[in-house]
């Protein structure tokens, strides 16, 4: 019971340290799709150009 409190413990403390890096991670999530098809535009323009 110690042992999974402290492991709990340390998850935490590990979340609150990532939670920007979780942050950043969602926000590239959602940015990613708009960001394939900014660069799919970009090489169909430069190829018709």
């Amino acid at each position: 019971k110690i042992y999974m409190n402290l492991s709990r413990q340390r998850m935490v403390l590990f979340w609150r340290e990532n939670k920007q890096l979780m942050r950043f991670a969602m926000t590239c999530k959602s940015i990613m799709p708009f960001l394939l098809s900014m660069t799919l535009l970009f090489a169909k323009y430069r190829r018709m150009s």
